[in-house]
């Protein structure tokens, strides 16, 4: 009597399981639908590496090329540009134009050097001017630390890589490099496929009928 007791608990407790199934099965992707993204990580190893994350960054101002740098190619020629109001006033002439990119960007890009952008507020206003950095000042300038990051940016810093259902990491989305224990990473390669799991619902459906009957079976076997 005891061991049909425990046969029907071992099977009722097997029933549950099946039942629970989208709980362990694929619980990202519940009806088989979804983008499967995956982000590989890898360190900044060398400085032809940091240029080229430093460049094609969301943070760095690439100018000479698609984006337009009227202002910054201006400041590079004079040296620095003052202005009587400050940057942030949104105003209609050409400085307020640009404000936007001014305080969006960390870094510009130019003729293959990197410059930080500063401005400085004076009685008569404001100027602006552009400071030339090394290519590792300017990769650390636009790095962000680990701990101001997500567990899945932190999950593919430790591990190399993390992937992702129908969800997207803005940071390397971006492009931003990651500063982790003193070391930098970047995002190497972003990859995109379909749901492995596009028969999903009636995989679901056979394990919820197959749990259902396995129940049913369990309470038989306890009622005899």
């Amino acid at each position: 009597m005891a061991y049909r007791d425990t046969k029907a608990t071992i099977l009722l407790l097997v029933g549950i399981g099946l039942l629970l199934n989208p709980v362990y099965f694929s619980p990202h992707s519940l009806d088989g639908t979804g983008t499967e993204i995956t982000y590989e990580v890898a360190p900044v190893e060398n400085e032809t590496i940091a240029g080229s994350v430093v460049r094609f960054s969301d943070r760095t101002l690439r100018c000479g090329n698609e984006r337009s740098c009227v202002l910054e190619e201006k400041i590079m020629e004079e040296g620095e540009m003052e202005h009587n109001r400050t940057i942030k006033t949104g105003s209609e002439d050409q400085l307020g134009f640009y404000s936007n990119s001014w305080e969006k960007y960390s870094v510009i890009s130019f003729e293959g050097d990197f410059y930080l952008p500063s401005e400085e507020s004076t009685n008569q206003g404001t100027v602006l001017t552009h400071e030339q950095v090394t290519t590792a000042e300017a990769l650390n300038h636009i790095s962000v630390s680990s701990n101001q990051t997500s567990v899945e940016v932190k999950e593919a810093v430790d591990t190399g890589s993390v992937t992702l259902i129908d969800k997207r990491i803005p940071e390397f989305e971006r492009q931003v490099p990651i500063e982790h224990e003193g070391e930098v990473y970047y995002v190497s390669r972003i990859s995109h496929r379909g749901s492995p799991h596009q028969h999903i619902i009636p995989i679901r459906l056979a394990l919820f009928l197959l749990g259902f009957c396995t129940i049913i079976i369990s309470w038989q076997w306890r009622g005899q």
